[in-house]
């Protein structure tokens, strides 16, 4: 059965009108519509790795639980390794797999999800569960860097033939933060962090700070302000609950759509500013002044009721690659406890992450 799907989208591929060629030569087709189709020969490209993010070491809330195998085109791959760069037309699939539960994995660990097998305990893959695809079409789409995600569906039998692409913001926002090189992350891959060819060592990765940005900076003139939030957890915490922080300065006219992954990427969100932040994002100054504070209400799905908050206060003059701002999650506005991956304070990466590609740390904008 999976045999004669794929027999029929490459007829269907085939048949598809490639608009915009990529004079590299290589690229995705689109249909007349603009979807891309997806490619049936993904299992011929190269295999650059499979990270996992398992809920057992995600406090049973990962993001991203299963495998993620990741294949480039080779005819992009090979450009890769000549530059160092992404072409227009580079490809990368996605293979979304579930943890191999089959009848030969003895003892299967409920907590952890790991499996015995032959080799030991481990975590080993299953069954397909989702087909996705990044396309780099810089001559099709003002999407940051040309960049574009697609998901085809989850079992084969359901894959699709096209698609058209995620919302910019669902996706762009954490690569262009956290990805190592022009919004993939290579630092997960081991294959493309062997093949990048050294001269591409001296470009600025995404999120990095140039010296004459931190120079330029550090010569602006900011005020020195004391932050309206402690960062003492519990005072923070009862803060929080008595809706003061929405008195700090200016906020969102509404819920929207967050663009970061708070525990689930897309749920509803309403941001706070301090006053000092809110002039800082105004004057467009390089470096937010010690005490900014920003204070998100993150709401449940129907955007009816707050159920938690994230928080960034930044405690020191100089942010110190994230460092400088205290951060912290509450995932319930009654139990203090109840904090994402129980991290909270300066510097927590599950933060810093994303939150680097915005101004000084900070992502939001002024409403």
């Amino acid at each position: 059965m999976h045999k004669k799907f794929l027999s029929s989208m490459a007829i269907f591929a085939m048949a598809a009108t490639q608009l915009g060629a990529q004079e590299t030569g290589f690229g995705p087709e689109y249909t007349k519509d603009g979807s891309v189709v997806r490619p049936v020969d993904w299992e011929t490209w190269v295999f650059v790795g499979s990270p996992l993010t398992p809920n057992a070491l995600n406090g049973g809330q990962a993001s991203f639980q299963q495998f993620h195998s990741v294949y480039i085109e080779p005819e992009a791959f090979e450009h890769f390794k000549r530059t160092g760069e992404f072409a227009n037309g580079t490809q990368l699939a996605k293979v979304r797999t579930h943890l191999y539960r089959g009848d030969d994995c003895g003892d299967v660990d409920a907590e952890n999800g790991s499996c015995q097998a032959v080799s030991g305990r481990g975590y080993f893959n299953g069954e397909y569960s989702g087909f996705e695809l990044t396309v780099k079409d810089t001559t099709r789409f003002d999407d940051p860097g040309g960049w574009v995600y697609y998901n085809f569906g989850e079992t084969p039998a359901e894959w699709k033939e096209s698609a058209q692409p995620f919302p910019a913001a669902s996706c762009n926002s954490c690569h262009a933060s956290a990805a190592a090189n022009d919004f993939v992350f290579t630092q997960f891959y081991p294959v493309l962090r062997a093949s990048e060819p050294r001269v591409s060592d001296s470009r600025p990765k995404a999120g990095s700070t140039t010296k004459a940005a931190v120079e330029q900076s550090q010569s602006e003139q900011q005020p020195a302000v004391d932050s309206p939030l402690p960062t003492d957890r519990d005072s923070l915490f009862k803060h929080l609950q008595s809706g003061e922080y929405k008195t700090m300065g200016p906020a969102e006219e509404a819920v929207h759509p967050s663009a970061g992954p708070h525990i689930t990427p897309g749920m509803p969100v309403k941001v706070y500013f301090s006053d000092a932040l809110a002039q800082s994002l105004a004057g467009k100054f390089k470096q937010h002044p010690k005490g900014s504070a920003v204070v998100k209400e993150l709401y449940n799905d129907s955007a009816t009721e707050v159920t938690g908050w994230a928080v960034a206060i930044k405690t020191d003059e100089e942010s110190a690659n994230g460092r400088g701002w205290f951060w912290v999650e509450f995932l319930s506005t009654t139990d203090p406890s109840k904090i994402y991956e129980n991290v909270i304070g300066n510097g927590v990466s599950e933060c810093t992450g994303c939150h680097r590609g915005g101004r000084d740390f900070v992502i939001s904008r002024l409403p």
